[in-house]
């Protein structure tokens, strides 16, 4: 008995001295535990957490976490995204600390039986983290806003003096001109990824619901790419006829980054498959290449922002890492899905499926936002 008292009272030594945020709840989410830590985290009392329920906090729903907290109170072992909490939404509290990022982890506790009788739940505080992302972002999106006005301007100027040198006769000031607009075009497409993931980032990027023609619209995308190529034949494989409801810019957007990748990770094939087919609520496209394909252990982090595959052939292509991190969430704000099925060295394939009626939920509050759409 004096072993098992020694153990507990070292144990609760230990939980109690711990520098990292802890809180211990019932299975059926009562807050029986938290460390001074916890305390000094959120500036709240262990008392003023009586009628404090994790399960029926409406908080963690609106963020989108209850689902992973409730994966973690039936068993599993779970990380819990960064949010930013308000404990004075859920906790009658006047001086609780009001605007803390924190992620967390859940750990089930199970007895001899596997029966859980206590999840333990520990918090990260991220917040420091998040204020160097946030103004990081903030620079970069007032950086491509300003440098879009020159761009478009040094753009214009170029095709000008492009069509004149040719109307004169100068062929080879004309041809040189053009290649600067291809690469006034490529800049241009760095400034609006850069723009996008930073609107995505801050929870600014608007989606417009329209009406189309889901096959005429891949033929006028596939169209404009098969002019951006010579070496590739971009083949159109099947139809939908169906009329989709969703925002048709954002989407051809992804359509677009999907082809381009194609082209760009294939640079020794010649042929480009896109494949399109319906189901009782979705249309599904799908653009397959037979180029250097994708390493297994890469697919998983392929849609994080900035994340480029590193290695000898992947190195000489070009590119900030957010086409697919800006396609992934383009689909995901119209319901739909984006996944990649590759193979090294055989190619890749990229699918997504659209809703036919696809409900876009806009951010709120976009002010800024509309002046850089609008400026």
């Amino acid at each position: 008995m004096r072993m098992i008292d020694t153990h507990l009272l070292l144990f609760k030594t230990i939980f109690a001295q711990s520098p990292i945020s802890t809180q211990i709840f019932t299975p059926d989410g009562e807050t029986i535990l938290v460390n001074k830590a916890w305390e000094k985290l959120w500036n709240i009392r262990f008392p003023e957490l009586k009628s404090y329920n994790i399960l029926n906090d409406q908080q963690l729903v609106e963020t989108s976490v209850m689902t992973a907290i409730k994966k973690g109170f039936k068993g599993k072992i779970v990380d819990v995204p960064a949010i930013q909490y308000f404990p004075e939404k859920t906790v009658s509290v006047k001086n609780a600390v009001s605007d803390r990022w924190v992620a967390a982890k859940i750990f089930p506790i199970k007895n001899a039986k596997g029966k859980i009788t206590h999840i333990v739940l520990q918090h990260t505080d991220v917040s420091q983290e998040k204020k160097v992302e946030q103004d990081k972002n903030d620079f970069i999106g007032i950086a491509t806003h300003e440098l879009k006005t020159p761009v478009t301007s040094l753009k214009a100027y170029a095709e000008v003096l492009e069509k004149k040198f040719a109307k004169n006769g100068d062929m080879f000031s004309s041809k040189q001109l053009g290649k600067m607009n291809a690469q006034l075009d490529k800049l241009t497409m760095l400034i609006s990824d850069l723009l996008d993931a930073t609107k995505i980032e801050s929870g600014k990027l608007r989606m417009h619901q329209e009406k189309f023609d889901f096959d005429a619209f891949v033929v006028e995308i596939v169209e404009e790419m098969q002019r951006t190529t010579f070496r590739h034949t971009l083949h159109i494989e099947g139809k939908t006829k169906q009329k989709v409801q969703a925002d048709r810019e954002r989407t051809g957007q992804v359509l677009t980054n999907l082809i381009s990748n194609a082209i760009k990770y294939s640079p020794h094939t010649e042929k480009i498959i896109i494949k399109q087919s319906i189901d009782s609520e979705n249309v599904r496209l799908c653009v397959q290449d037979f180029g250097i394909g994708i390493p297994e252990n890469n697919k998983e982090r392929l849609f994080e922002r900035f994340y480029r595959i590193s290695g000898p052939k992947e190195n000489t292509f070009p590119g900030l890492g957010l086409g697919l991190y800006i396609s992934n969430e383009i689909m995901k704000r119209q319901k739909g899905l984006l996944w990649v099925e590759s193979e090294l060295g055989k190619g890749s394939t990229f699918c997504f499926t659209l809703p036919i009626n696809a409900k876009i939920k806009n951010p709120q509050n976009n002010v800024l936002e509309e002046e850089i759409q609008h400026d």
